[in-house]
């Protein structure tokens, strides 16, 4: 019988495989060094970017550490790509750091709702914005920068 609630230690695993050869070519973990950090997303899948190889994912509440390029990615929507042949690579992520130990401290996941990929015009098709919704049940939508594809 699956747990009820959190029971440590656990991660969020994202798995990279061969589509022809199902060779498994990369692994991701949001916590390697810490905890929690789990994808659940109420059923929900991971959601694709305008490149191919970009996967949206939301992690759950667990550690997160606020340097320049994260390792503990808790509580946190992740931006990653795989090319071809290569390994999986953060590329960016949305996290609500002012009130992360808030989520966390209370069970309230930022990546409890899944992610929603958000256009920002209507003759424009591929999504673009990541935007999720966690346990409290408030929306969050991420603006990136520029450079974001």
């Amino acid at each position: 019988m699956p747990p009820t609630s959190d029971s440590s230690p656990y991660h969020g695993w994202l798995f990279a495989y061969d589509a022809a050869t199902f060779v498994q070519k990369s692994v991701y973990v949001t916590t390697p060094n810490g905890g929690m950090g789990g994808f659940w997303m109420t059923g929900g899948r991971c959601g694709g970017g305008r490149r191919a190889e970009n996967i949206f994912i939301p992690s759950g509440n667990g550690t997160f550490d606020n340097t320049k390029v994260p390792v503990e990615t808790g509580d946190t929507i992740l931006k990653t790509r795989q090319p071809p042949n290569q390994t999986l690579t953060l590329l960016d992520y949305f996290n609500a750091p002012r009130n992360s130990p808030l989520l966390d401290g209370n069970d309230l996941d930022l990546g409890s709702g899944g992610v929603l990929l958000v256009s920002e015009s209507t003759t424009r098709l591929v999504p673009e914005h990541p935007g999720g919704s966690g346990k409290r049940g408030e929306g969050l939508r991420h603006q990136p920068g520029p450079d974001d594809d």
